[in-house]
């Protein structure tokens, strides 16, 4: 039954608890899967790296990733938008723009690596879908 059809207006204080605590868990796995990719590009380029590397550097299962993730592409898709997303925080209203571009150039030089692969690996069709 959907949450909202439980409790219309106000859930006990106990079922926001627990909903934090889930969407906290789902967040860290995702964050986890990030970091471990980035190392694995380190060590070798993007058509070599296996969800099982991912999985076995994480520590979690295969079904682990792909509640999360539907391929590898996906999980480039979701680090991209993330990564801009904490380079801008909050920094995209007219006051604090520049501000924003440059911790997007400094996310884009701490990320270097992980972006300079994936462009040289992926073909450019692939990329334009993301």
């Amino acid at each position: 039954m959907p949450y909202g059809l439980l409790y219309k207006k106000n859930p006990p204080k106990q079922v926001k608890d627990c909903l934090k605590e889930l969407i906290n868990m789902s967040n860290r796995t995702k964050l986890q899967l990030e970091d471990a990719f980035k190392e694995l590009l380190l060590e070798k380029t993007f058509h070599k790296i296996t969800i099982k590397d991912l999985t076995d550097k994480c520590h979690i299962s295969r079904i682990a990733f792909y509640y999360h993730f539907q391929d590898l592409y996906d999980l480039i898709e979701w680090i991209l938008i993330e990564d801009a997303r904490k380079a801008l925080n909050e920094k995209k209203n007219y006051a604090h723009w520049k501000e924003g571009l440059s911790n997007i150039f400094e996310a884009v030089y701490i990320n270097k690596p992980f972006i300079l692969n994936v462009y040289h690996d992926i073909s450019r069709d692939k990329i334009e879908k993301i």
